[in-house]
């Protein structure tokens, strides 16, 4: 009997240890609270984008002045989580942060499985242009290369320079969702 209790125990113990160490378990990728980006990189192709953690320990990504809307980056700055690129294992997920935009003209989001070479992935944005929140495809190769999914009513949620939104973006398989 007490042979038989102890293979229970054991097969219980695999099994919450298998169950521990799931593909598709949470990863906390990082919430910032040690007070340092690391692990982080910041790519700005204008030469006017900082990132830093600031006192409440959020991680900020700015200008740090307006960006002409015809630069031929587009204002670009972003920032990725390297240990993430290329693997497969970081394809699915949630993202959540504070947007804000202080000019019109400008578009703040999240760029989701992007590709480097050629340049591909999703958006979940807002835009001070549209005046609303929107979900795109982008792919360099296609014609056009970037393809509207889904737009919010501009009535029904606007968005304006100079308010913070609370957004979250989540991408598993082929549904991406955007929460604001």
């Amino acid at each position: 009997m007490r042979s038989k209790w102890t293979a229970i125990g054991l097969s219980l113990a695999a099994v919450i240890m298998l169950a521990a160490g799931d593909p598709n378990s949470t990863i906390v990728i990082d919430d910032f609270d040690d007070g340092d980006a690391e692990g982080w990189d910041l790519n700005s192709p204008t030469g006017l984008g900082i990132s830093y953690v600031n006192e409440e320990g959020e991680y900020v990504i700015e200008s740090i002045e307006p960006i002409p809307l015809d630069h031929p980056f587009a204002g670009i700055i972003e920032s990725h989580w390297e240990p993430a690129e290329g693997q497969p294992r970081f394809s699915s997920g949630t993202l959540r942060g504070t947007i804000r935009a202080n000019t019109f003209g400008t578009t703040a989001g999240f760029f989701v499985r992007e590709g480097d070479d050629p340049i591909a992935g999703s958006r979940c944005c807002t835009s001070t242009g549209f005046g609303t929140f929107y979900i795109s495809r982008v792919d360099r190769r296609a014609v056009p290369p970037i393809t509207l999914l889904a737009m919010a009513d501009p009535a029904q949620l606007p968005f304006f320079p100079d308010e913070d939104w609370d957004v979250e973006a989540g991408f598993v398989g082929h549904r991406l969702w955007m929460k604001a």
